[in-house]
C-alpha cells in the first residue's frame, strides 16, 4: 500500500472514531424513541456490569437512572412526544426504582451503611411523587393510568425505602 493509501485510511479511523464519539455523547441528551437511544441503555448497561457484585454501587447506579427516567418521561410529556414513547420512559422509570430497592436491600443485608443513599432516594422518590399527582390532572386519559400505575409504585417504594431505613 502506498502512502495515499495509508492516510486515507488514518483518516478513515480518524472519521469513524470521531462519529462514534459524537453519538456516544450525544446519547446521553436521548429521551425513548430516538434514533440513538439505544446507545445511551448500553452506556448504562456497562456501569451497571462494572458494578455486578456490589449491591450499593448497583443501588446508587439504578437510582440515578430513575432519576434519569423521570427526567426522560417529563421531558417527553412536556414535548407532547408520541405516548408510546411516554409509556415506555414511565415503565422504564419503575423498573429502575424496582431494582434500586432490590439492590438497597441486598446491600443493607450484607451489612453495608447506605442510609444516606436511601434518604436521597426517598427525597427525590417523594418530589416525583408530587408532580406524578400534579400530572394526573394534566394529562390526555389515555396516560392517566400509565401515570397512576408509577404514582402507585412510587409510593409503594417510598415506603419501602422507609422500611428499609428503619431496619
Amino acid at each position: 500500500m502506498n502512502q495515499k493509501g495509508y492516510i486515507k485510511w488514518i483518516i478513515s479511523i480518524v472519521l469513524l472514531v470521531g462519529a462514534l464519539a459524537f453519538i456516544y455523547t450525544k446519547s446521553q441528551e436521548s429521551l425513548p424513541g430516538d434514533l440513538i437511544y439505544p446507545v445511551k441503555e448500553a452506556k448504562e448497561g456497562i456501569g451497571l456490569a462494572m458494578n455486578e457484585l456490589n449491591y450499593e454501587g448497583r443501588a446508587s447506579r439504578y437510582m440515578e437512572h430513575s432519576f434519569e427516567r423521570f427526567d426522560e418521561a417529563m421531558k417527553l410529556i412536556e414535548l407532547k412526544r408520541d405516548e408510546k414513547d411516554i409509556k415506555e420512559a414511565l415503565e422504564k422509570l419503575s423498573e429502575s426504582q424496582k431494582r434500586s430497592l432490590d439492590n438497597f436491600e441486598r446491600a443493607r443485608g450484607y451489612g453495608a451503611y447506605i442510609v444516606p443513599q436511601m434518604e436521597k432516594f426517598e427525597e427525590e422518590l417523594t418530589q416525583q411523587q408530587e408532580v406524578l399527582f400534579e400530572l394526573l390532572f394534566q394529562v390526555s386519559p389515555s396516560l392517566y393510568d400509565s401515570i397512576k400505575s408509577v404514582l402507585q409504585k412510587t409510593e409503594e417504594s417510598i415506603e419501602t425505602v422507609r422500611y428499609l431505613k428503619a431496619r
